[in-house]
């Protein structure tokens, strides 16, 4: 008995601060609308003389976004109408006198008188006013987060450079990070974001904001509207010379930058950008070339890992530093002869790049199985080049665990 009570009171929801009437929705369903006509309709949705029962009636049985909108702004709608009315039209709802009832001035009175989505929606509402700031009580940051992380944050009623007003660290991560991959995911192409919303987020002190608003524009999900040059080189410089070192790396990889952009955004650059702009996609011939002559051993080696050139390649592969060479065995463009040349030089970080190079040919890979490499079996039964018959020759991988054996 002691149990069963215990359990009971444990699974008791909290009550409600407001004891709203409960009808049976069920009994309203059969009942036909209350008018014959759209304007009789109207004005019964609209009137506060209007019985509670009829109201509900015409909620249950009427599609017409008028007559919504009507409903929400009527004190005698039923609550239970209201709170579902609220996620389609927050604005009216709030304009709604009885809605003064709820006491939505204390902190958390939101988050106890409505379900999550509702102060999802709300939240939404708010975001577009100028006193918004005042109201960032209306749902708890964690619940926010929460939303603004589901697959179903691509249906946002603002559109979601609004949410960037919301300058708590944890919502514009989610926003960057979340909401626009979802959105761009959904529409096929990269959300618009203008300038100043850019700059907005570009402007906060979080490190971590700054790399996100980086990788988002690098993976497409946001793009600038509208696209200047001007605008994205200076956001890029900016990034780099307020966040940390890792923003240089989604920097050097956004797809709207082109050769000229590319040699622009080099101007006064320091070695860490240099290095990730050696990378970058649209790297012209002449600037790879130039920088493959850079003092910084960073910079030539990440030319080194990258240009298709073969003259670059062979004038790196006389770079005495180890750094370059190691870096150029992970190239994906290395000829068959220069491979073949690195493998020669014996040196075992060389060679260990070589192996994870997904471009190494077989015959060279069949030398790399030939030496007595710790751990080299595991590199070579993963690599798309790998001969069959030296897969085969291959001892068999050791379990795990346990489990494998059965």
């Amino acid at each position: 008995m002691q149990i069963r009570y215990a359990m009971a009171r444990k699974n008791k929801q909290p009550e409600s601060p407001f004891a709203f009437p409960s009808y049976d929705l069920n009994a309203f369903r059969s009942r036909p609308l209350p008018a014959n006509s759209a304007e009789e309709l109207l004005a019964l949705a609209g009137s506060p003389d209007t019985d509670p029962e009829t109201l509900l009636t015409i909620w249950l049985k009427s599609c017409c976004p008028s007559v919504k909108h009507t409903l929400a702004r009527n004190p005698s709608t039923p609550a239970s109408a209201l709170l579902r009315l609220w996620a389609l039209d927050p604005g009216a709802v709030l304009e709604n006198p009885v809605v003064l009832l709820w006491e939505f001035t204390k902190p958390g009175s939101p988050q106890k008188i409505l379900p999550s989505s509702l102060q999802y929606s709300l939240y939404q509402f708010l975001l577009e006013r100028p006193d918004f700031e005042q109201h960032l009580n209306c749902i708890s940051e964690e619940e926010l987060v929460r939303m603004l992380g589901k697959k179903e944050a691509c249906r946002l009623k603002v559109p979601a450079h609004v949410v960037s007003r919301d300058r708590r660290t944890r919502v514009r991560l989610a926003l960057l990070e979340q909401t626009v991959r979802f959105q761009s995911e959904n529409i096929g192409c990269p959300v618009g974001f203008p300038s100043a919303a850019i700059k907005d987020l570009a402007s906060d002190s979080s490190k971590a904001v700054l790399h996100a608003l980086a990788e988002a524009l690098a993976q497409r999900w946001i793009l600038p509207e509208p696209f200047e040059a001007d605008f994205v080189l200076q956001l890029a410089w900016h990034l780099h010379s307020n966040g940390d070192a890792s923003v240089a790396r989604p920097i050097s990889r956004w797809p709207f930058l082109d050769p000229d952009l590319v040699e622009r955004l080099a101007e006064g650059a320091d070695d860490d950008l240099l290095a990730a702009l050696a990378k970058h996609p649209n790297a012209s011939l002449k600037f790879q070339t130039c920088l493959a002559g850079h003092t910084a051993e960073t910079v030539r080696a990440s030319v080194a890992s990258s240009t298709a050139c073969e003259s670059l390649h062979l004038r790196l592969f006389s770079d005495r530093n180890p750094i370059v060479r190691w870096s150029l065995a992970a190239c994906p463009h290395l000829s068959i002869e220069l491979q073949q040349r690195l493998f020669d030089s014996k040196d075992p970080r060389v060679l260990l790049a070589l192996l994870k190079n997904r471009a190494t040919v077989g015959g060279i890979l069949e030398k790399l199985a030939a030496l007595p490499h710790l751990g080299i079996s595991n590199w070579l039964r993963e690599h798309p080049n790998t001969p069959a018959h030296l897969l085969v020759s291959l001892p068999t991988p050791f379990p795990q665990s346990s489990s494998a054996y059965f």
